[in-house]
């Protein structure tokens, strides 16, 4: 059995002198910097230019707080981007994710500000899309929608504008969803039948008088009375 202390890596050094800068694998936007020979720390190539750091350079504890310091607004750039990039976020979202990685609120702050000025960040686009995407795939009633993107932080007026201007069709939704739902407990009694698939509605946020007429509907189709 292998010992704790084999599996522990040494801590980066605290100070020293910078005996190698290079390029990260990973992103061409960083650099690793080395003292005495062992990895200390990493920087963004726009820090390294702005703060002067060159090899031979002498660092101590303060300098690196001070170089770590001056890299956060950039090292909060990359972090978010890398987000937006598997899905659109709200800004609420964004910020939030920023905030539990770290990153200060003045960092923040200028990220969003960034962010948005390069149209990344847009919560009216991302409110149009969710919307889409659930009417799309997963359809919800109006109500269910407007609760999601409050969840999300999403202002009042824009998802009163996005929902009032998207094409929802409550109780065409509601019968493709309820479809699948009725024909899965086809051998159960109708009574419960019935119940199942109007919770299963309701689940979604839709209203009785929708799912009456949905269960009315396929009781028709099926022949019930």
């Amino acid at each position: 059995m292998r010992s704790s202390r084999s599996r522990t890596k040494p801590a980066p050094p605290t100070s020293g002198t910078i005996t190698r800068i290079s390029p990260q694998r990973s992103s061409d936007e960083r650099v690793n910097v080395f003292l005495d020979g062992t990895y200390a720390f990493s920087l963004s190539v726009q820090a390294l230019t702005d703060q002067g750091v060159n090899v031979g350079l002498r660092l101590e504890q303060a300098d690196i707080s001070r170089l770590q310091h001056a890299d956060e607004p950039q090292r909060a750039i990359t972090a978010a981007l890398h987000l937006l990039s598997h899905r659109g976020r709200s800004e609420h979202e964004l910020r939030q994710r920023l905030r539990q990685k770290g990153f200060t609120a003045d960092a923040i702050d200028a990220t969003i500000t960034r962010v948005i000025e390069w149209g990344y960040l847009n919560d009216e686009q991302f409110a149009s899309s969710w919307v889409e995407q659930r009417s799309a795939n997963r359809p919800r009633s109006r109500r269910a929608l407007q609760h999601e993107l409050r969840e999300k932080g999403v202002d009042r007026e824009i998802i009163t504008s996005t929902i009032e201007s998207a094409d929802i069709d409550e109780l065409r939704d509601a019968r493709q969803l309820a479809a699948g739902k009725w024909r899965k407990d086809r051998d159960l009694p109708l009574d419960k039948r019935r119940q199942r698939t109007a919770g299963f509605l309701a689940r979604r946020g839709y209203g009785w008088d929708i799912a009456r007429q949905v269960l009315d509907d396929l009781g028709t189709e099926d022949g019930e009375t």
